[in-house]
């Protein structure tokens, strides 16, 4: 109950975070993508392409081969799988927010800058304070659908987290202890090997050979198991 607890606090705490660094820098990619800078619109326009349409896993991935530390003048500065997830999955949501907050200032109507210019408002000061407060109705529903999908979302971390595998793996070797029959499907082998009382093996959606645990790994008959569990333990 505590880990699956920690788990659900872990999870939420990592959807604000990436929620509210995504909003923060969709909101200005958004605006860039409506600015009157010739060279800034395709650059921004393209950005939130790119990260609109990037497969969220493939994100987390290529953060995971960043550097764990970084020395900067002298200091090393560490860079935690965490917060490099974090990262990873905000660039998605800057990206659909980008969009949310360029279709909410396009559709306020002509007049409202109309008539804001006729009132000695500069074009930044009816954005700011005429526009955009006007956009936050518009835009909310849509910003609440994305944080529903990151919540969702946001346990894709713990794959590439190797503590919180850890964390799971513990929970369920405590499940196991206490009776509880656990179906598992898994490629951490020296986790079954502890805990399973009967293996599978499957390859390409076939079962190649089963057994009990306990012999399982040493006495393997088929090949092709023996070929699999040679390179994994």
């Amino acid at each position: 109950m505590h880990a699956s607890v920690g788990g659900f606090v872990r999870n939420v705490v990592g959807s604000f975070l990436v929620m509210v660094l995504g909003t923060v820098l969709g909101l200005w990619l958004g605006l860039a993508q409506l600015s009157h800078c010739a060279a800034l619109r395709p650059i921004a326009s393209f950005t939130t392409q790119l990260f609109r349409n990037s497969p969220w896993l493939v994100l987390l991935f290529y953060s995971m081969l960043l550097p764990f530390q970084l020395r900067i003048l002298g200091t090393t500065v560490p860079l935690p799988d965490w917060n490099k997830a974090t990262v990873a999955l905000s660039l998605p949501i800057m990206a659909n927010v980008s969009e949310i907050v360029g279709g909410a200032v396009n559709s306020t109507p002509l007049a409202q800058w109309e008539s804001a210019e006729s009132r000695a408002f500069t074009p930044r000061q009816t954005l700011w304070m005429i526009i955009l407060p006007q956009c936050v109705k518009r835009m909310l529903p849509p910003w609440m659908n994305w944080y529903q999908i990151l919540a969702m979302a946001t346990p894709l971390i713990s794959i590439l987290d190797p503590e919180t595998v850890k964390e799971v793996l513990v929970t369920i070797q405590e499940l196991a202890a206490e009776g509880m029959t656990c179906i598992l499907v898994t490629h951490e082998m020296r986790f079954a090997r502890e805990v399973g009382d009967h293996i599978y093996f499957t390859d390409h959606g076939v079962i190649v050979e089963h057994g009990p645990g306990a012999s399982f790994f040493d006495q393997a008959s088929d090949s092709r198991t023996r070929q699999f569990l040679s390179q994994i333990l």
